[in-house]
């Protein structure tokens, strides 16, 4: 989906000490816990915070809602890792890489680790990477790492965002599901075309703050987190 980082920025509560506190930028030492495989010629896991950070598709509907500044003496706030780095998954880490023989049916290593379709068999693994970053957050905090227990949470936040929209849970409604064996062409392009205006109108919204949806977003009661399987 579009407007992960607005999404986020939405759920935080800013008044929160934890959020405001200025974080120390370290460099990234996780290789042998996080061997990914990832797209490294995309997405190096460089810094964005101060940066331009969304792609070029997404920069024509976003608008600036936050001061994304430049960290002051190699800190920023907790906040704002965590908005940025919500969105980093889909800076190309996941591009073009190959990591299962059914990903094909998906379209690409991308959807593959950013949906995840339960239609007798299990086809994605959005769950998984949700989970893994879950779990390299709180490694990163057992290190008392506060900058990478963030950017792994805001990773982890990125997939169960996913995980919540209609086009990364499900490939359509049931109709369109049984007539992929016999038209799978013209079923592939209609689905990516609904699945890509869906997740940009999503972005578009957001950005521009509508206020059924960040009203939706504010207002909701934190649950209690119990796992996924």
């Amino acid at each position: 989906m579009d407007g992960h980082d607005v999404l986020t920025y939405n759920c935080l509560n800013l008044n929160s000490d934890f959020f405001s506190e200025e974080v120390t930028i370290i460099p990234y030492t996780y290789g042998a816990f996080d061997p990914g495989p990832y797209n490294q010629s995309m997405s190096a896991f460089e810094d964005y915070l101060g940066k331009p950070y969304l792609s070029d598709s997404d920069g024509e509907l976003h608008v600036d809602f936050f001061d994304n500044r430049s960290p002051i003496d190699g800190k920023a706030p907790a906040w704002q890792i965590i908005t940025v780095y919500s969105y980093e998954p889909d800076f190309g880490m996941d591009r073009e890489l190959i990591l299962s023989p059914m990903q094909k049916l998906m379209g690409s290593s991308a959807s593959w680790r950013h949906e995840e379709y339960r239609i007798l068999f299990r086809f994605g693994e959005v769950t998984k990477r949700f989970l893994h970053f879950d779990r390299m957050s709180q490694l990163a905090m057992s290190k008392n790492d506060k900058y990478w227990a963030l950017r792994f949470a805001a990773r982890a936040i990125h997939y169960l965002e996913d995980n919540g929209t209609p086009y990364h849970t499900s490939p359509g409604t049931l109709s369109e599901i049984l007539k992929i064996p016999l038209f799978y062409g013209s079923q592939f392009k209609k689905i990516s075309s609904y699945h890509k205006f869906h997740d940009r109108y999503i972005g578009y919204r957001l950005w521009r703050e509508y206020a059924p949806f960040i009203g939706a977003v504010r207002e909701v009661e934190a649950g209690v987190f119990d796992g996924l399987t």
